[in-house]
């Protein structure tokens, strides 16, 4: 069963308002506080245990429903005594039920055809656990008992002693299986990034002594706790009567109980003020050596038209910087040979804006230095209008090819029952981020707002001392010193920087002026993007993904460390 982090599935929402059109006649206006309607295309409801319940009626692909069982506990909520037992509690789900017994779910559902993996699922992670099924729709019986092992998934788990001492070794299996590199530098970094946070102490995996030795009434305690109707929430997306299924919710999941007197689901925080710093991690089986600056900032609430639009300008942001930096990459003498700037959701409460680099053994201070160089560059200039109009028309072809199917309709509980959301091809076609949003989200909320970053430096053994090296470098986060005017000025109509209110500058960093020893000083690029121009970069961007060129790294691929190697 595949472990994951943090929540993987996400709703993308089809909703029929607008969004504000400055300057547009009759576009329809929202006030920035108003709250995102709920689609008309998805029935929601409660039932009088608590438990809610999304459906969604999509038939591309024909034939075929995507079935969620969201439950809202994961590790965070694991007492001292059942560290790794969210995890090992998924694991039972699937070996014995009330209307299952031991192996009889896993038989029944591979007998039709379905697939652990592309067909059937789970992850545990921080704050929830979610079971997944896909299920053909070409039989009516097949659908009804799919629903009846979502019941017993939400209720219905038998933890046999002798059954768990049989997982117990599959479990104990997955732990060593993730003993690599990887996990061993994550495993240094994550009290670090969780700095402060008792998701330092959670991680879903577990601990191996506890794992090899809790007994099962342990497993079956925090699943009487949080596997409780009030933190669940059925989800059904796909080809199908709409009615029908709501039907076979009300009459499956009404006879939940929950406990009597339930245990408070309780809010970890992740602290985002304080001092910078500074972690560093060495593996001889780490893949690659990385450098890594992470801004946190609180988790931007998502119930309002504002919270969804700045969520946008951030993702904006962050592929405009990934272009600056892929530029950089293909230099005659590049500073890394690869880099990426995401933005990320840590964990309930902490957002992170995240730059990170693959670098020689020798490179991470020319590395860090060129990263925190494109950072302040965009936060004192801004990007250019046609920078945002290209990035603008991808995401638009991004999310027109997600809305076509129904797994990608599928979505999480995390902190409020659905992300309900403004249209994202809606709010890209209009025009309004040409006010300078972009640019300024850079500077005020990634950069400017939150001097508290961390950097991280890391190397392979054997590859040298990154830490030395970093120590006497002086690592700063960069600083504009004082409250410095940002510059905006226009090249002309082709390569007009995004403008709009001035940016807060931040008080001065202690110390002298610098980024990672670059004198104080940050030049505006040449960026005189005509159509040629772009056409130019647009087919050097496509060159890269030629046979025998580097793939770049995936650009919305999740960083949930400081740095690593």
């Amino acid at each position: 069963m595949k472990h994951v982090p943090v929540p993987a599935i996400t709703l993308i929402g089809l909703l029929a308002p607008g969004w504000v059109n400055a300057g547009g006649a009759g576009a329809q206006q929202y006030n920035p506080a108003d709250p995102i309607p709920p689609d008309p295309e998805v029935t929601t409801g409660t039932l009088a245990n608590g438990l809610t319940y999304f459906i969604h009626e999509n038939d591309e692909p024909e034939n075929r429903a995507e079935l969620r069982l969201v439950v809202n506990a994961g590790s965070i909520l694991e007492d001292d005594d059942q560290l790794g037992l969210a995890h090992f509690v998924e694991h039972m789900a699937f070996n014995g039920t009330e209307n299952f017994e031991k192996l009889e779910l896993v038989n029944y559902l591979e007998s039709i055809g379905m697939r652990f993996g592309p067909d059937i699922n789970a992850y545990t992670s921080f704050d929830e656990t979610v079971y997944m099924l896909q299920v053909p729709m070409d039989d009516p019986e097949v659908l009804a008992t799919a629903f009846q092992i979502l019941v017993d998934w939400a209720g219905g788990v038998v933890f046999d002693p002798e059954e768990v001492d049989k997982e117990r070794g599959v479990v104990i299996e997955e732990w060593r299986g993730r003993r690599g590199g990887s996990a061993r530098v994550q495993d240094e970094q994550f009290p670090v990034i969780f700095h402060g946070s008792r998701y330092a102490e959670r991680l879903p995996i577990g601990d191996p002594d506890i794992l090899a030795n809790a007994p099962a009434d342990r497993l079956r305690s925090f699943y009487e706790d949080w596997y409780r109707p009030d933190l669940m929430a059925v989800i059904a997306v796909g080809d199908f009567d709409g009615e029908a299924i709501e039907a076979m919710i009300r009459a499956g999941f009404s006879g939940l109980r929950g406990p009597a007197n339930p245990r408070p689901r309780a809010r970890a925080e992740v602290p985002v003020d304080h001092p910078p710093l500074i972690s560093i991690a060495t593996d001889p089986e780490f893949p690659a050596a990385q450098v890594q600056v992470l801004y946190k900032q609180a988790e931007s609430s998502r119930g309002a038209v504002a919270d969804f639009r700045r969520a946008r300008v951030r993702s904006l942001y962050a592929r405009m910087l990934n272009e600056r930096l892929t530029e950089l990459r293909y230099e005659a003498d590049p500073p890394f040979a690869d880099a990426l700037a995401s933005v990320a959701n840590l964990a309930r409460g902490a957002d992170a804006v995240e730059f990170s680099a693959v670098v020689a053994s020798d490179g991470y201070m020319r590395a860090l230095d060129a990263v925190l160089t494109e950072i302040e560059r965009v936060a004192r200039h801004g990007f250019t209008a046609v920078e945002l109009e290209r990035e603008k028309a991808s995401l638009r072809r991004l999310y027109e090819g997600h809305l076509a199917e129904a797994d990608n309709r599928v979505f999480c509980v995390a902190g409020e029952p659905v992300r309900r959301r403004v249209p994202e091809r809606k709010l890209l076609s209009e025009r309004r981020d040409r006010n300078g949003a972009a640019g300024r989200c850079a500077a005020r909320d990634h950069v400017g707002r939150n001097q508290r970053a961390r950097a991280g430096l890391a190397g392979r053994a054997g590859a040298g001392d990154p830490g030395r090296r970093a120590g006497k470098s002086g690592v700063r986060c960069p600083g504009r010193g004082g409250r410095e005017r940002c510059l905006r000025r226009r090249r002309h109509e082709g390569d007009r920087a995004l403008r709009g209110g001035r940016p807060r500058c931040p008080s001065p960093s202690p110390g002298p002026r610098r980024l990672a020893g670059r004198h104080r000083g940050v030049r505006r690029r040449d960026r005189r993007h005509d159509l040629g121009t772009c056409e130019r970069r647009a087919g050097r961007a496509q060159a890269h993904r030629l046979p025998g060129r580097p793939d770049p790294v995936p650009r919305h691929e999740p960083r949930w460390y400081v740095a690593r190697a």
